[in-house]
């Protein structure tokens, strides 16, 4: 059913509108699918608790918050569950955009992902990391990629999430990631 939801959801967003009537039924459809994927999973973090825990959670992986650039906007975060999470982004259609060098890259895809989980489904609970990455072959080199925070029994928690591949790796500072390390220098939230 969530498959179709989405299917539809898709066909509809692509310009293939008969008439304005159809923005209501949108409307009605994007509910019902934010309703199908968040019933019971959801909960809200203010924004000392999120800072909070995103400090230690960086201290115990070794980086220093105090270092870095950590913009919040919000007074209130809303975290889902890992398992919502995991859903979530296999039905995020940005992982299946087009990379194109300088124009629609890293970054854009960071913020794609966190706008398409703000505007969709009204998660706050994404931010937008940028630094480095150091690979297997010892090279270094700028990135962007997105933090999830995720409720943990009733405590917020991150995870690292690169939408340009598509997987959920728990941690913040010094993950490894496929084949590289991520040591984020500044965090949007």
């Amino acid at each position: 059913m969530l498959r179709s939801l989405v299917f539809g959801l898709a066909k509809r967003l692509l310009g293939l509108l008969e008439d304005p009537k159809d923005l209501y039924e949108i409307e009605i459809f994007v509910r019902e699918l934010q309703n199908a994927i968040l019933s019971d999973t959801m909960a809200s973090f203010n924004a000392d608790e999120v800072k909070k825990a995103l400090f230690n959670q960086i201290r115990e992986e070794g980086g220093d918050p105090s270092s870095m650039r950590i913009v919040m906007y919000d007074g209130k975060y809303r975290a889902p569950k890992l398992d919502t999470w995991e859903k979530l982004t296999k039905i995020d259609f940005t992982k299946w955009l087009s990379y194109v060098k300088e124009y629609f890259d890293c970054d854009d895809f960071a913020f794609t992902f966190k706008c398409h989980m703000s505007e969709v489904f009204l998660i706050n609970g994404v931010a937008v990391a940028s630094g480095e990455y150091r690979d297997i072959m010892g090279h270094v080199g700028g990135h962007a990629w997105n933090l999830l925070l995720v409720n943990e029994g009733g405590k917020p928690a991150f995870y690292t999430y690169d939408p340009q591949i598509g997987r959920i790796v728990r941690g913040v500072y010094g993950v490894k990631y496929t084949t590289s390390d991520y040591y984020p220098n500044t965090i949007i939230l």
